[in-house]
């Protein structure tokens, strides 16, 4: 008996499974196919497949044609083709996971017009079908086969490969290395090999020629008070945030970045519901404190006492922040953009798409708190457990206290991700990698129970949210864990140690 009703799985949604009709179907008022054998659908004599998919993709291929004197001259009909079945797989497929609730929608800021793709960068166009193809393989490849999955392997390759060429071509041009075009590319490029790379990707490199973009152009923070580009760019603060976590000896240059900027994140991110992080604001800059300490304590050691004052002021400051409030914030934030979705007209009442789930209130508490304890436990690990090898009795007893509520935290963290994780329609356990990655570090491989949840939603998330870096946080924990022992607290594995080169568990 197969888990998915044939409609949930032919739409790709998550189906709860409820028999004989699952719920998903019932609230759309559709006849749910059940689970058994595949519905007939009938064709006209002589039809070998749906016209529906593929009459869409010839139609938009023939406007991109109808516009070829903007098409670069490179671009074959196969290839268009190939870049329009990319693009309609990353809006029907990939768009509605890019913010904290389904905004499955033509305003979501991350959709792409086809009739644009004329004017996009051929080194983008290529990145986006690395994109495609990296998402399906990983959604995909325990059900279609190593053959098939081969083959896809393959073009991604191919694709991936052309894409980095023309890149270097941009970059080598004195009139596009700097410019928007060139900027979104590199952009485009460095978020492809975050999803699509199994083993630790090459984004570090990727980041860094990102940021000497952003010098040129007068730096990081001139180009968010722009407002250009400002959803791409939450993205690429996100991965400078989260993967400065879990990176050893991060440079000043990336520090110094964040700081710059660290006074612009509530306004820029506002409730922070538009991206598939949703982390607090607040919290983001308390992390962005956090990785800035974590540079300064590895430049001048700080005594114990010192670390003890540094964690326990930020500590403090991460739970000062209400989740309640920002959930109510987010709840008013989510309605405000599902309204602007509907059709206009009666501006005096709401309608609502029926295809959209509204995120209830204690969800949103939830995914906040499971941030601010995952952001107070990095906290404690990184600014203070490196420091504690050698104490006094009054430090012994600092030691136990913090520990004990570290402890609580981490407690509190892992049972809010098995209550997310027991209602599989919810749209917020996709979301949750850096905080169970966090969960992981600070997990004794003793610990089988926690062990075992935290390698499953892992693998979880890589194939609902089709992402490779779950595969890579899986691989690392499992190495991690696999001797028997790890252990946390370990003042003697300080947390910059426990990383041989620059991760990103976030996207």
């Amino acid at each position: 008996m197969r888990t998915s009703c044939w409609e949930c799985h032919r739409k790709r949604r998550i189906c709860d499974g409820e028999q004989p009709c699952c719920a998903k179907c019932r609230r759309r008022g559709i006849s749910c196919p059940g689970y058994d054998k595949p519905p007939l659908k009938w064709l006209e004599p002589g039809q070998t497949r749906s016209k529906g998919r593929t009459a869409y993709l010839e139609k938009a291929v023939a406007q991109v044609g109808s516009v070829d004197s903007h098409l670069p001259k490179q671009i074959r009909p196969h290839d268009a083709l190939a870049i329009m079945q990319s693009i309609q797989y990353y809006n029907e497929v990939m768009i509605p996971d890019a913010a904290a609730f389904l905004w499955n929608s033509p305003s979501n800021p991350y959709r792409i017009d086809p009739i644009f793709i004329p004017y996009l960068p051929q080194a983008m166009m290529e990145s986006m079908i690395c994109t495609a193809l990296a998402h399906r393989i990983m959604q995909t490849s325990h059900d279609i086969g190593s053959q098939k999955t081969l083959i896809l392997a393959k073009k991604l390759q191919r694709h991936r490969g052309e894409a980095i060429r023309l890149l270097g071509e941009d970059l080598a041009d004195p009139n596009l290395c700097t410019g928007d075009a060139t900027l979104l590319t590199v952009i485009s490029l460095l978020l492809s090999e975050i999803q699509q790379c199994t083993v630790a990707s090459p984004w570090r490199q990727h980041f860094n020629g990102l940021h000497a973009i952003f010098r040129a152009r007068g730096g990081l923070r001139k180009l968010l008070i722009e407002g250009s580009h400002s959803h791409i760019l939450k993205y690429v603060l996100i991965v400078d945030i989260f993967g400065a976590t879990t990176s050893p000896n991060v440079s000043a240059d990336i520090i110094q970045s964040q700081v710059d900027v660290v006074d612009l994140i509530p306004a820029y991110f506002g409730t922070n519901i538009e991206t598939c992080i949703p982390c607090p604001p607040s919290i983001l800059q308390l992390l962005m404190q956090i990785n800035r300490q974590r540079w300064v304590n590895e430049s001048s050691p700080p005594t114990l006492s010192e670390a003890v004052s540094a964690t326990k002021g930020l500590l403090q400051s991460i739970l000062s922040i209400s989740v309640h409030d920002w959930a109510t914030e987010a709840c008013a934030a989510q309605l405000i953009l599902i309204r602007d979705d509907d059709d206009e007209g009666d501006n005096n009442s709401v309608k609502y798409d029926a295809t959209v789930e509204i995120v209830p209130h204690e969800s949103w508490v939830d995914i906040a708190s499971i941030y601010q304890k995952a952001a107070a436990l990095y906290c404690i690990s990184a600014l203070y457990l490196p420091y504690t090898q050698t104490m006094d009795s009054t430090g012994q007893q600092i030691f136990m206290d913090l520990m004990a509520v570290a402890k609580g935290f981490q407690g509190s963290l892992l049972q809010t991700l098995r209550r997310i994780s027991l209602i599989p329609t919810n749209h917020h356990r996709k979301m949750v990698m850096w905080p169970l990655m966090v969960a992981g570090l600070t997990t004794a491989s003793s610990d089988y129970e926690s062990t075992k949840f935290i390698l499953g939603e892992l693998v979880w998330i890589a194939r609902n949210l089709g992402t490779a870096s779950a595969i890579v946080a899986h691989t690392y924990l499992g190495n991690l864990w696999r001797d028997g022992g790890y252990y946390w607290p370990s003042p003697s594995r300080p947390w910059d140690s426990l990383f041989d080169q620059p991760y990103i568990f976030a996207l």
